[in-house]
């Protein structure tokens, strides 16, 4: 049995767009051939939501409480589930820690406006609790920022992490798609939302390549 490729993506702060990262993310792997599970463990359940308005059968998309984790997980390998995605709650938890620990990558969602990246350390320290390596990802971003980008980025500079050179930008296919359940290369395969979304699952899925996804912290 081949262990499957686990990704968590955990935001302290609510808002920060974990499910349409987690949702976006788990489409470019089907469309890549993978088989994919999403595993929703967020109260909310807001993937949950995205895969009943869903009318494909991939990615398969489970709800479960945190503590059901390890055994969900070991059930999904034993079906051939090749690529999960941890969609977990908008707060600090053990639920969160366990994700992280169960993780190969910790996806970090995050707004790049200072109340985001002031709460982000709350979930770094949970990763770095977990001992499993994570990643920053831009979500939101404005389409014409590149100065909040890249002071962002500085702010970020003293944290010991890497941040994607692919972010995902604030545009309404991303809003249209979840209401369709589904990913934005589905919706709008040209647009350069789907463009975004490709290339976020490149860099996530390529890691850990450095040259294709790390950000020197001097940046």
């Amino acid at each position: 049995m081949t262990e499957p490729d686990i990704y968590a993506v955990i935001s302290q702060k609510g808002g920060s767009g974990k499910t349409t990262i987690s949702t976006n993310l788990a489409v470019e792997a089907c469309l890549a051939g993978k088989k994919v599970m999403i595993v929703d463990t967020d109260p909310q359940g807001s993937s949950g939501t995205w895969s009943d308005l869903r009318e494909k059968p991939f990615p398969e998309v489970i709800t479960t409480q945190p503590s059901r984790l390890p055994r969900e997980l070991g059930r999904a390998a034993e079906r051939g589930f090749e690529v999960i995605i941890l969609d977990t709650p908008g707060h600090t938890d053990m639920s969160m820690l366990t994700a992280a620990q169960l993780a190969r990558l910790v996806v970090v969602p995050c707004r790049p406006q200072a109340f985001d990246l002031a709460s982000i350390r709350m979930t770094l320290d949970v990763c770095r609790m977990a001992q499993t390596p994570a990643v920053i990802v831009f979500s939101a971003a404005p389409t014409r920022g590149h100065r909040l980008i890249g002071s962002a980025r500085a702010h970020l500079g003293h944290e010991d992490v890497s941040i994607l050179p692919a972010m995902l930008r604030q545009r309404t296919a991303f809003a249209y798609a979840a209401s369709h359940g589904l990913g934005v290369s589905e919706f709008v395969p040209q647009s350069p939302a789907a463009a975004e979304a490709r290339a976020l699952a490149d860099a996530v899925f390529a890691w850990p390549e450095p040259a294709l996804i790390v950000v020197p912290r001097s940046v």
